[in-house]
């Protein structure tokens, strides 16, 4: 067969590896067709699906994101702000007016007086017989109200804005009636407010408490000692005095409402979930769903084809420049290149027979594909850079193969293995696979085991249970698999790449081959001087450990 192969690329010449990594890429490309080729569903709204649509992709459903966004800020409770302050800036409004009563009070008094006291000087000069009980009997009229409100007026000017503006919230008659008032009644009825205003106001009042909070004020006031007239105006500044210091802060709220939408994860659609069941009736989110991953478009269906073939022609191409990187001699690199492609194209119609076994619903049997088998016959008896070529492309097919009928989680787990596993087997040294027993036995076994067990960690599986004693199983028997099989090809791979080969040996020492009867008969002294002497030479080499 070597020399065959040999044959065949010296005919071909330079053509040999074009046509050889063209023939792989296209039988590559029809074992993993199914799951690329381009389809559009023609289905309708409201129609029972006929058969089971899984997505093709992960697509963030923005809409959907937008819609749970929306959702959550409507959630957000309003944030306020608790102003402690007002307690105190509002009780000394209420002293401000007091005081300012007073000052007025005591104005109006002394204008009086000065008015008295004017009178009489004029009426005691105009008439010297004036007696001094007449003087006494004289008096003047009481400042008009339009006067008083004058000067309480002409006051506030001199206050702050906001002190001002609660003042004149008082009508004109309540300022009248304050400033008629004995000045013992008005310290009190200024005692009483305050303690009202202060009392209401220590606990936080928000806008739509402060009628109920006014309301308990004012009948707190039912207990002072005031007469009916002082309790209305005491009523009228306690409602003045009273506003609302727990203060909706629409700055935070909306703050707090971006912070929550930010944590949103968004509304993703997982490539392996199933969009529609079989025998169940398409709604709008169903199709809005297939449309968002393009399967009711032709065009985009076409995406995963293209990258198929992208990653064929970055196959071939690597090979190809491998050969041309090392100088490796032509006819070497034909028979690797050729080796590499019988591997790999056997390794992808197992993959793919495990993958139609999956389909029916048998889970995790991915995990039996022996992974390491190509990385190790290639670097047994190729290269080890052919076996790690191999081993990352067999991982990457692995995606095409195994995507459109599992989860992301485990498509993910599956290539991670593939590829992990892949690299033990390009562990071994370039002898005979017989004589590396234990090292190659522990390269594919033990460590795909504490891979496995990594990653039934990963997907939180429940550790005593029969899924995961299924997949740790597969796992092992993926090495084992993958172990056995390179000890079992192996005899036939040497006959393409070795003359002196186990089986081309054993059928050239067969004695009924016509050659060795030719020689048993004409020459049997030829013959048994022969034996003896392969004999001795076997026992030889044998004591100096080389290959007997």
């Amino acid at each position: 067969m070597r020399r065959n192969l040999i044959r065949l690329q010296k005919k071909m010449g330079k053509l040999y590896i074009p046509s050889i990594l063209l023939l792989t890429s296209v039988i590559l490309f029809s074992i993993m067709y199914s799951a690329v080729k381009p389809k559009s569903l023609d289905i309708e709204l409201f129609q029972v699906a006929e058969e089971t649509i899984r997505a093709n992709a992960t697509v963030e459903d923005k809409e959907k994101t937008a819609e749970n966004k929306t959702t959550v800020a409507a959630t957000v409770a309003p944030v306020y702000t608790y102003n402690a302050d007002l307690k105190d800036i509002q009780t000394a409004k209420v002293e401000v007016l007091f005081a300012t009563v007073d000052e007025v009070i005591q104005e109006g008094n002394k204008a009086y007086e000065d008015n008295l006291k004017e009178t009489r000087k004029k009426a005691s000069e105009s008439n010297s017989s004036i007696s001094s009980q007449e003087l006494s009997e004289i008096k003047v009229d009481q400042l008009t109200n339009d006067a008083l409100l004058g000067m309480f007026n002409e006051k506030l000017n001199n206050l702050d804005e906001a002190t001002k503006a609660f003042i004149e919230m008082l009508p004109g008659w309540a300022i009248l009636d304050l400033i008629a008032t004995d000045e013992k009644i008005l310290t009190s009825m200024k005692e009483s407010i305050a303690f009202v205003v202060s009392d209401a106001m220590t606990q936080p009042i928000k806008n739509e408490e402060i009628n109920e909070v006014k309301l308990e004020a004012n009948n707190n006031l039912d207990y002072s000692d005031l007469d009916s007239n002082m309790q209305r105006i005491a009523s009228l500044i306690v409602d003045n005095a009273i506003v609302e210091n727990n203060i909706y802060n629409e700055n935070a709220t909306e703050q707090k409402k971006e912070e929550e939408m930010a944590n949103v994860q968004p509304s993703l659609i997982l490539q392996g979930q199933v969009i529609v069941q079989e025998g169940h009736v398409i709604d709008s989110n169903d199709m809005h769903q297939l449309e968002l991953l393009g399967l009711l478009d032709d065009d985009s269906s076409k995406q995963a084809l293209y990258g198929l073939i992208v990653l064929l022609f970055t196959q071939a191409l690597l090979l190809f420049y491998l050969g041309k990187s090392r100088n490796i001699d032509r006819i070497e690199h034909g028979r690797q290149i050729s080796f590499y492609s019988i591997v790999m194209v056997a390794s992808l119609l197992l993959m793919k027979g495990l993958q139609l076994i999956q389909t029916a619903d048998i889970e995790f049997i991915g995990l039996l594909f022996p992974a390491a088998l190509t990385s190790i016959l290639l670097t047994a008896f190729g290269s080890r850079r052919f076996g790690i070529l191999a081993n990352g492309f067999t991982a990457a097919f692995s995606i095409f193969i195994f995507s459109p009928d599992s989860g992301t989680s485990f498509s993910i787990v599956l290539v991670l293995f593939y590829l992990l596993s892949g690299m033990m087997g390009t562990m071994i040294t370039r002898t005979k696979i017989t004589n590396q027993f234990w090292s190659s036995f522990i390269w594919v076994t033990v460590f795909n085991a504490l891979f496995i067990s990594s990653f039934v960690l990963y997907l939180n599986m429940t550790i005593w249970s029969q899924q995961t004693f299924l997949i740790v199983v597969y796992a092992l028997s993926s090495g084992i698999i993958s172990y056995l099989l390179a000890v079992l090809l192996s005899p036939y791979i040497e006959v393409l790449f070795s003359e002196n080969a186990v089986l081309t040996l054993t059928e050239l020492s067969n004695p009924n081959s016509s050659l060795l009867k030719e020689l048993l008969t004409k020459a049997p002294g030829t013959y048994h001087h022969s034996l003896m002497v392969a004999n001795l030479s076997a026992n030889a080499v044998g004591a100096i450990g080389g290959d007997s």
